[in-house]
Formats: C-alpha cells, structure tokens, sequence
C-alpha cells in the first residue's frame, strides 16, 4: 500500500463527474508513460479475475481505468494523481458506457468499479458466459457444497482410471500426468514408428528425467556430469533435445524412413493412435512424487477406460460437431482431424462425459453455471494438444500461442485432479473461486523502482464488482449491467443518444481467428443444458457476421472496414454529441489504419487525440518477435460537428509531416524515459496515429485524398524505419 504524501501545497482534488466530458482530462494528456511498467506486469501475470476463463487477446485493466478517469476529470487535472484513488462512493448513475465487442470484459469491469452503468455486446456466446461470471456475484457456499456432492458421486468413477502403483511404497498413487507419444505404421523392418520429438521429460539443476525411445524405461541423468546417457537396454542418448521429429519431419534412427508428419492418414494410424510412455505420480500416503515408468496395470485401466467410453459414448454429452474449414482450423484439418471430440482421447472423453452429464444434472442454476465455468475453462488442459513444459515441471495449455498445434508428444492431464498438479476440474473451480474474491478485494498495481530492480506493490480499492447482469435495456442500472449475445451493427434495444462513451477494443483484422479458436469451448458448452441461456443455440460459434479479415471464409479487408463501419455507425447514433468514442487498435499494416479511419470518418466521427499504451503479454507467436508490435494505440474519437472542407497541398503535406514526426519522437522520448521496450512497427505506429489526429486539425477528409495520404505515408514509414 501507497501511502499518500500530504502537503499544504497540495492541489485539491476535483470530483469524478459527467460534467467533465465535455472537456476532458483525456484531451490534453494520458500518462502512458507513468503506466507502461504496472501495465508490463498485469499483461505477464492478470489480475486474479480475470483467470476465471480464458478468453483471447484480452486487454489489460489499467489501460481502461485510466480512459475512464481520463473522461470524468476536468482537462488541467492530471489523471496520474488519481489512477490509485478509490471511487466506491462516486455517484455516477447517469454516466454509460458502452462495450459493442465485449469480449473478455474488461470494460465492464472497470466501468462497474466507477458505478456507471454499464452495456457489453458480442456476437460471441462465450464472450457473455465469461463476461456475465467476471461481474456476477457468486455463492461459494453452495458452489462448494455441490462439490462436496460430485465428489461422492462421479468423482469416484471418474478417479477410478487415474491410480497407478507409488514405487516407493507400492501403495495406490494419483496419476496427475500420463506422457503420450504418436505412433504410426511402418512398411519396413520397424513396423512402427514411435514419433518422439525428444526424450525429455523434466528437467531439474542439470539433471534429466528421461525417457528411453526403444523400451520405455524412465531414468534420470546428468549430462554435463556424465556425458551421453545410456538406458540399461542399451540405447544411447547424446543429445535429450533431440528427437525422431524435426520441423515437422520424421526420421527413423533404425531404419532411415522420413517422411512429412502431415502425410500420415488414418490408415497410417495418424492422429490418433497414442502409446503411454511415462506417468507423473503423486502418493497420498507417503507423499512422493516423480515420474515412473508405465506399467503393465497403468496400460490396463486406460485401456478399460476406453472400452468404457465405447460402451457409453452415445449416453454422454459428447460433442459431435465437424471441425469446419478455416485459417486456424486448416492447421489440424491438415493432419486428418476431422471432429473436435478427435482432439481429446477416449479416457479423457469418458472422464469429461461423465462430469458434463453430472453437472448438466444440477438443479440449481445459480450454482451450475460456476461448475460449467470450471468445465469449460478446464478444457484447454485437458486435450491431446497439450504439451508438458520440462523445467517448469507443468503441462502447457493447447492456445499457449492463439493456434491449433499439433503435437506429437501430449500429455494426458487428471480430469477431475489429485492434490498436486493444475488444469484440472477441482483445481479450476478453486482457482474460479479466488479469482471471484478480487471482486471484492481490488488492487491496481503499482510499480517502484528501487536499487535497480521493479518491485510491484498492490494498492487496495474500497470499490466493488458484484452485480446482477440483464438482458433487458429497461432493466439497466449501476448494478443491473446488460449483457447482449449478438451482432453490435443493430442495437436497436439501445435508446438514440443515451450512451455518454463507447470505450472498446474491436477485432485485430487478421490477427486473431477469433471464432475458430472459440469453437473449441463453443462445441463443448453447446452441449450443456445451461446452453440456450448462456446464446450456445447453433453446435458451433457464429462466422457469418463476424468481422475480420480470414481469407478462408473469404473476408477481405474490405469486408472488415464494412463491418467496422456498420458498428461504429450504430455506436454514432447511441452516443451523445458530446460523447466519444475510445478504441484500442492494434495492427501495422497502412491498408488496415486507412480502412480504420475511413470508418471512422464515414460512421460520424473524427479522431482527436491517441495514445501509445502497453498490449498483452508478447509471449505468443503472433506476438514475441522484433517485427511485431508491443503497443497498443488508443484513439480518441468524437462525433463529427460540420463537413471538413480543409485542403491538402504541398505545404500542408510538409508541416504535417513536420509536426507528426515531432510528436511521435516526443511521445518515443517519453516512453524510451521509462525503459519500454518498443519495435520498428510500434514506432510507425505511433507516427501514423499522430498524422491521422492532425488531418482532423487541419480539417482535411481523409477519404477525399487517400491515395495522396497513402503514397506520403508510405514514404514516411520508409524514413522512419
């Protein structure tokens, strides 16, 4: 906790009000500079909440508190002075916001922190489930007393198929992870191929945990002490990083074949057909735990798992849906997965088949829904995409980078879950359940600089999240926030001029599949019968109306600026005219920017300011290279007053440029001042933001002249690289 510094010479501080908006704090300055580090952090590590489910490129909290305070404080206040200050006693009845692409909801959140009322919209059901549990009040109590119930009940059958012998005390031990390879059918001497990418299966102080390609045997080893490891079979190991599979390519180390992974079939055995090769145990009774080697007993019960699943796959709520063609989706398509229940193997089916049938049977819906969450959200570490990160001793999510990646060494996690290990149902519903108590303990984080090191302090907020989400608009309220499950180009429900802000962060173009992603959850949550409530009415998540650039669905560029512009124009006509509209964007292509603003422009508005501010975590594969852009570009947006009739020559061209180089290097000076880490096309963006404002200053209609703009620009971008 910060504590305030009290001086006589202290300004006083000015309340929040919807009066402000009318010449806003936002208008003159932001401090992204002051904010990059605390939003640095909460992009590595979210706020508790927000773990709640995953949900794709969800932006960061602080970013958005601080376009809010941003609006609601007069313009000579500095917004910095209050970003750590508690608002749980403001009044703000009468202050809308609106969120036209949900998402995650991060939005909502923050605006439900200030008491405004609030109105999230997406095409996505998923997006309403999650967002709908972020800000729903929960009854834990009762969440935990059903639990108390699946335990004695389907947990028992479903722990059944996950116990293995403890080698240190032969008592029965929980199987937290089971290791899989691929096989496949072998035309030559081999017969088959087990298709190991490496031999790794923890990695702990230099020493190894291995597992041996030729009889299965699991063995530690230190390299650098010892040299090449060699199994008690025979087989050599120089080097445990290297496998049997290289850049998505085989080669036999016995009898030379190679061959492309991707063309194996089904005939072949591909993708399907797994061998379990290693167990990570944990023994509740002498309470060791390592990895071992498969038994005899261990391939017995998976395979009694199995043959249970066929018995009773058809009285499961199993999903049945094709995987449809798509820019991601072709990616598994590509190696013979036809069905999503094809990405998960038959144990793991009958154990998620069996916990979906049970909770479908809960017959309170206020307690369901918490379990389906949990069900939900367990998904994506309970499939056969899943890989086992060696030195964090932990399995890996299938969306660690925003794409199906298929693998050929996944790891099988517990379904229901053991004392040690994550991902796992009961895992999931705690971790739900302390996500849920930041509602009502919110911090900010705040970062400190001391000795050369960051250090991250929490700073505690009276305010709270806990309200009771509508699908009403009469329904609205500072507690009652409406939640809508459809396409944000006709919003009818909403009132002409009654939204005071559009506060958002609209799709990536082509950077995110948003919807081919979803589906991986959409076809399991279809099945559930809290389903019709939650919008999961068609097997597989909507596509038609969804805006994006996907050269699969054919959805060009343009058809993205259309969309954009349908929304914004709806968003045009809810505001106020003194209302803004506020958006995150984050793409670097030109093409992309001018089919922005030539939305903008089109739909009513005109932007006025934009700031640079730190994106999600580049960890990713869209997102962790040089080339790639670590800031996000807030534009600050206002409904257009009159035609804009300024002229753009020569001159005006030079002073422009003159002027948006200036900014930007004012703006780079700031952010460099602070050690952010900033790329080639962050730079260009920033430069392009800073034009674009300009060209509402000198009163020019960008679309009049695109092709002038667009061939300056492009020389400008060429300078600045």
């Amino acid at each position: 906790m910060v504590q305030n510094q009290i001086s006589l010479f202290e300004k006083e501080k000015k309340d929040l009000s919807i009066k402000n908006i009318d010449n806003p704090a936002l208008l003159r300055d932001i401090p992204f500079d002051k904010i990059y580090e605390a939003a640095r952090k909460e992009a590595s590590r979210k706020k508790p909440v927000f773990f709640i489910h995953k949900y794709f490129a969800r932006r960061i909290t602080c970013n958005f508190r601080i376009m809010l305070l941003g609006l609601l404080l007069p313009f000579d206040e500095d917004i910095w002075d209050y970003f750590y200050n508690s608002f749980e006693n403001v009044k703000l009845d009468e202050f809308v916001v609106l969120d036209p692409f949900m998402g995650g909801g991060t939005t909502l959140f923050e605006s439900l922190r200030l008491n405004a009322k609030a109105i999230g919209c997406d095409l996505q059901p998923l997006s309403k489930f999650v967002s709908k549990a972020l800000i729903t009040s929960i009854n834990v109590n009762a969440v935990k007393k059903e639990l108390k119930r699946l335990e004695k009940t389907v947990a028992k059958e479903i722990m059944q198929y996950y116990q293995t012998t403890c080698p240190e005390c032969e008592s029965t031990a929980d199987v937290m992870y089971t290791f899989h390879v691929k096989k496949v059918k072998a035309e030559g001497k081999c017969g088959e191929h087990k298709l190991f990418s490496n031999f790794v299966l923890a990695l702990k102080n230099d020493v190894f945990t291995l597992v041996c390609p030729k009889c299965s045997e699991v063995f530690k080893h230190n390299f650098k002490e010892n040299g090449k490891a060699v199994c008690k079979c025979g087989y050599e190991i120089d080097d445990p990083k290297k496998g049997f599979v290289t850049r998505g390519k085989f080669t036999c180390d016995c009898c030379g074949e190679e061959r492309v992974i991707s063309e194996y079939s089904e005939d072949d055995g591909y993708p399907q057909t797994t061998e379990l090769i290693a167990i990570e145990y944990y023994c509740p009774h002498c309470k060791s735990h390592d990895y071992k080697k498969v038994e005899e007993r261990d391939f017995e019960l998976y395979n009694e798992a199995c043959r249970r699943y066929d018995e009773i796959e058809y009285d499961l709520p199993i999903p049945q849906q094709d995987i449809p063609a798509g820019y991601n989706t072709n990616q598994i398509l590509n190696h013979g997965y036809k069905k999503f229940k094809e990405m998960f193997n038959k144990r793991q089916l009958l154990g998620l088949g069996l916990l979906l049938k049970e909770i479908n049977n809960v017959q309170d819906k206020s307690v369901q829904i918490w379990l389906q969450l949990a069900f939900s959200d367990m998904l994506e570490m309970n499939n056969m995409f899943c890989r086992y990160q060696a030195n964090a001793y932990k399995i890996c999510n299938i969306f660690f980078n925003h794409a199906y990646v298929p693998i050929t060494m996944p790891v099988e996690n517990n379904i229901w879950g053991s004392k040690l290990g994550t991902g796992n149902f009961t895992k999931t519903l705690n971790k739900i359940i302390r996500g849920k108590k930041f509602c009502t303990d919110i911090y900010d984080i705040l970062t400190v600089k001391k000795n050369g090191k960051i250090e991250v302090q929490k700073v505690f907020s009276n305010e709270i999240v806990e309200t009771q989400p509508v699908d009403d608009y009469e329904a609205l309220d500072v507690n009652k926030p409406l939640l809508l499950c459809q396409d944000s180009s006709d919003l009818s429900c909403i009132p002409d001029k009654s939204v005071n802000v559009v506060l958002t962060d609209p799709p990536f173009g082509a950077n995110v599949m948003y919807s081919e992603l979803i589906d991986f959850f959409h076809s399991w949550n279809y099945m559930s019968t809290l389903a019709p409530s939650l919008g999961f009415v068609t097997e597989l998540s909507p596509k038609e109306k969804e805006i994006i650039v996907n050269p699969i669905h054919n959805k060009t560029q343009q058809d993205y600026q259309n969309g954009l512009l349908r929304v914004f124009k709806e968003c045009n006509r809810v505001l106020k005219d003194n209302g803004f509209l506020i958006f995150s964007f984050h793409d670097k292509s030109l093409e992309s920017w001018i089919s922005v603003l030539n939305g903008i422009n089109e739909a009513g508005f005109s932007l006025m300011k934009s700031y640079p501010l730190h994106a999600e975590s580049r960890t990713g594969a869209h997102t962790s290279n040089k080339n790639s852009i670590a800031l996000d570009i807030m534009l600050i947006c206002k409904k257009k007053s009159l035609l804009k009739n300024g002229i753009y020559n020569n001159k005006v061209a030079k002073e422009m440029e003159e002027k948006s180089f200036a900014r930007t290097e004012e703006k780079i000076k700031r952010l460099i001042k602070v050690e952010a880490e900033i790329t080639i096309p962050d730079i260009q963006n920033i430069f392009l933001s800073e034009f674009f404002c300009l060209c509402n200053e000198y009163d020019i209609e960008i679309s009049k002249i695109n092709d002038k703009i667009e061939s300056n620009l492009n020389i400008y971008m060429k300078e600045l690289e």
